[in-house]
């Protein structure tokens, strides 16, 4: 019932067959919450995915819950937060036949008592695309991508906590 498919100016992110198709200016069908803060565009989505904790996915109309930009459902994304204890993880994939290399990971310590941080990361560079210019002789699309995101959690009282993160991402496609 879901689909997210890549192309080359956005995700066009689909329920049940309903989405809002190619066009980067209009509003998605389907809306995108992450951490409770709503991507509207499917270019904001492209790093939506990355070191997530939980998914849920939302079909049919969701306004009443979400906002009138919700008509197929919508896609709401929690990240993970930072941990008391030390943890990390690194993934990395190479594609040989269009020389891609992808690479994740995330690193959560805590700095001290009471203060946790975390960062995530995800890249992915494709230097042979899958289309082969006949003049040329190059292959496209050649694609250079990164998102970063950081995290913190201090503890300020016993009943109090101030969280900040901070997000960003490029991507260039040629």
């Amino acid at each position: 019932n879901l689909q997210i498919n890549q192309d080359t100016i956005s995700d066009r992110i689909s329920i049940r067959g309903i989405g809002s198709g190619e066009q980067a200016g209009f509003e998605q069908s389907v809306g995108t919450f992450v951490d409770g803060v709503y991507r509207g565009r499917g270019v904001q989505s492209r790093f939506a995915f990355m070191d997530i904790a939980t998914v849920e996915v939302l079909r049919g109309p969701q306004g009443t819950l979400f906002g009138k930009n919700t008509v197929a459902g919508a896609i709401n994304i929690t990240t993970a937060k930072p941990t008391d204890t030390l943890e990390g993880s690194i993934s990395i994939d190479y594609t040989p036949r269009f020389n891609q290399i992808e690479t994740q990971g995330f690193l959560s310590a805590p700095l001290s008592d009471g203060i946790r941080t975390r960062f995530a990361y995800q890249t992915r560079n494709t230097d042979k695309g899958w289309v082969r210019n006949a003049i040329s002789g190059d292959n496209y699309p050649e694609i250079k991508e990164y998102g970063v995101r950081f995290s913190a959690e201090i503890d300020l009282t016993t009943d109090t906590l101030f969280s900040f993160k901070y997000e960003r991402a490029k991507w260039d496609n040629e």
